[in-house]
């Protein structure tokens, strides 16, 4: 890992860890997660236009999962399962995020990921396996309060969660420019049901 990528998840973990209750009152998770709803389940799939048209990108899809944690305080669990030109398998990651008012900027001020337009949103940290709290690299997303949509920002590497690769060894996902911004649509949350039973790092 990249010096640059360590502190970058450095500067994500302090900044989750120095959350104030202010952040925390303006949290959306309530909206999202109305009553007993605990999960939302987004897709999108590229067509062979649209990766023609852009031949740098290797993510051909995309599956995600945001689950509310058992405990309100604890944030939410992002699931994401990503298909690519390059793998017969599909590459599955997993990530505690929390909701900030500053979620792309570091203790000094400065944008951690240049993708993230906004200040707020949901700050994520990867980890490798249940077994392990090791960082993986860094997640920004954003929901939109109608939650129809997801727009998920990653970090140059992004840990590949271990329990479902087939070698179970810790490895990191390469990731270009054109694989840096995705914009998922809603679907049924059944969609994401084997992805949540799959990877289950709480």
């Amino acid at each position: 890992m990249s010096c640059s990528m360590i502190r970058r998840s450095l500067a994500f973990l302090s900044l989750m860890g120095a959350m104030t209750c202010g952040a925390i009152a303006e949290s959306p998770i309530a909206t999202l997660f109305p009553g007993s709803q605990d999960r939302l389940c987004f897709s999108r799939q590229y067509d062979a236009a649209h990766l023609k048209k852009i031949p740098g990108q290797r993510v051909t899809g995309m599956l995600a999962s945001v689950v509310r944690a058992k405990s309100p305080a604890e944030g939410v669990w992002l699931r994401a399962r990503f298909q690519l030109r390059t793998e017969d398998k599909t590459l599955d990651v997993a990530a505690s995020c929390d909701w900030s008012e500053n979620a792309n900027f570091d203790t000094a001020g400065k944008p951690l990921l240049p993708t993230y337009r906004k200040k707020d949103g949901f700050a994520c940290i990867a980890i490798f396996s249940s077994a392990s709290a090791e960082e993986a690299g860094a997640i920004l997303f954003d929901i939109p309060p109608d939650g129809k949509t997801a727009t998920l920002h990653f970090d140059t590497q992004i840990g590949i969660w271990a329990e479902t690769n087939p070698v179970k060894k810790r490895k990191h996902l390469n990731l270009g420019k054109d694989d840096r911004l995705f914009r998922l649509d809603r679907v049924a949350d059944t969609n994401c049901a084997a992805l949540i039973d799959e990877i289950r790092p709480d």
